[in-house]
């Protein structure tokens, strides 16, 4: 009878480290830096949590993705043509900001890679629109081109709230008249 104890508990000992070493090995350590926010992604759930800065212990099954929610800025580079078929250049330097408590939602609805999927290609859609309904002619009226007062409005609406346009600024606009007709 001693003997089948000793072996029960020897078992036990066994399958109590086995079990440990699952659940240590199972996680991982990930680390949110200051400016940053993680949205956790569970394999097996819909839940998405929103982490704060910090050091958490995330299931291996799980993704934790970082977004950078500061004020950041990207510079975008667009052509189009005018009303009158003139060609025309626009540089222009965009800031923009993850909006805090929508983070949740901006995973959900466009994912990690929002710059390139939501940011650059809705700010190149507003300016071209922006553009494309000028005249340029011979002269470049550059204080009215990108008012702020004018295409902030068209660019947040487009964001459906999930970022905030903080400023847009021209960096260089060029313009060639269009080709004659014979």
């Amino acid at each position: 009878m001693r003997n089948y104890w000793v072996t029960l508990s020897k078992s036990l000992a066994v399958l109590l480290c086995a079990l440990a070493a699952t659940l240590l090995l199972g996680t991982e350590k990930v680390a949110i830096d200051t400016g940053d926010k993680g949205v956790l992604w569970k394999r097996f759930s819909e839940e998405r949590a929103v982490y704060d800065p910090g050091i958490y212990r995330v299931n291996r099954f799980d993704t934790l993705y970082i977004y950078d929610i500061e004020l950041q800025q990207r510079r975008i580079s667009v052509s189009t043509i005018d009303i009158n078929g003139n060609s025309v250049s626009v540089s222009a330097m965009v800031s923009f900001q993850v909006v805090d408590e929508k983070l949740d939602k901006l995973h959900a609805n466009v994912g990690p890679n929002y710059i390139e999927v939501l940011v650059l290609p809705q700010m190149s859609a507003v300016i071209r629109q922006r553009l494309g309904a000028n005249d340029f002619g011979f002269s470049i009226g550059k204080s009215s081109l990108m008012s702020n007062a004018l295409i902030l409005p068209m660019i947040e609406e487009s964001m459906r709230g999930l970022i905030k346009i903080k400023s847009v600024s021209e960096l260089s606009v060029s313009s060639s008249p269009a080709p004659a007709l014979h």
